[in-house]
């Protein structure tokens, strides 16, 4: 038998309630759960920061999202522009846009958030280049207008004043302020 080692873990109320349901639900010792917890950690905490992760799990186990592959993404628009439907496509983009800001308005703090959780999509990097002012850098100009409409629309329906400033592969965004 593998040597055993006791620990002793202090935990808030909250953390104990959530212990007591996994083990009533799951059926099994609280003793598993933080070997499971333990075992999880290790395994994915090479995938990037929890905060990525929270983003993944919020985002895909509601349905409301999908993971595509970057190619597919681009024949996409590509087949769009060929066919003539940008205008009406991004018409569209525009709507949906409004929708995810009046609902991210209540569940992110700032802007900031947001860029994070679109930058877990793949679509950019941030960088914050000071309090207020925020980069994008694109990983392809095809969808540039597509990041731009989004970004515009989120943010003002989250209660921003904004401005964007394009380059070739970047977006320059300016928090003006933030209406409450």
């Amino acid at each position: 038998m593998k040597n055993l080692y006791r620990i002793t873990v202090v935990v808030d109320e909250e953390t104990f309630k959530r212990l007591k349901e996994i083990k009533e639900k799951e059926n099994i010792s609280l003793n598993r759960i933080i070997k499971h917890a333990i075992n999880l950690y290790l395994k994915y905490k090479d995938m990037g920061n929890i905060d990525k992760i929270n983003i993944y799990f919020d985002m895909l186990l509601k349905g409301e999202h999908i993971i595509l592959d970057i190619d597919h993404w681009l024949v996409m628009l590509k087949l769009i522009k060929k066919y003539n439907a940008m205008k009406e496509f991004l018409e569209e983009h525009r709507k949906i846009a409004i929708a995810h800001g009046e609902q991210l308005r209540e569940k992110l703090n700032d802007a900031e958030d947001f860029f994070k959780r679109l930058e877990a999509c793949n679509f950019f990097k941030y960088i914050k280049d000071r309090d207020n002012v925020y980069t994008l850098v694109l990983n392809h100009e095809d969808y540039k207008e597509f990041i731009k409409i989004l970004v515009e629309e989120v943010l003002k329906h989250m209660g921003y004043n904004i401005r964007i400033k394009e380059d070739i592969l970047k977006l320059r965004v300016y928090l003006i302020n933030r209406k409450k």
